[in-house]
């Protein structure tokens, strides 16, 4: 993958790269996404941590619109957050 993803250590940081990598702001994040941006917004700083659904849901919109698979992008950031013990409890990977 081209995207340089190995410095992070939280999800809000792989959303924040990720959002400004594809020149999106967090509003169009959460058109695209169906998640209110003040959530969004909770997710970026890290201040809430998200579901593993509404993780997919994320990397699948930034992804796509940094035009790299959608499946490749959240199989390589799930292995790094958990090798950071950065997930919540009930915040597993998607396959």
């Amino acid at each position: 993958m081209a995207m340089s993803v190995l410095a992070i250590q939280t999800p809000g940081e792989a959303l924040r790269l990720l959002t400004r990598k594809a020149g999106m702001t967090q509003a169009e994040v959460a058109r695209r996404s169906g998640i209110s941006r003040q959530t969004i917004s909770a997710y970026y700083s890290d201040a809430h941590r998200m579901d593993a659904r509404t993780w997919a849901i994320l990397v699948d919109v930034l992804a796509r619109a940094n035009g790299v698979d959608p499946t490749e992008l959240r199989t390589e950031l799930d292995a790094i957050l958990l090798a950071q013990k950065m997930y919540s409890d009930d915040m597993v990977p998607v396959a």
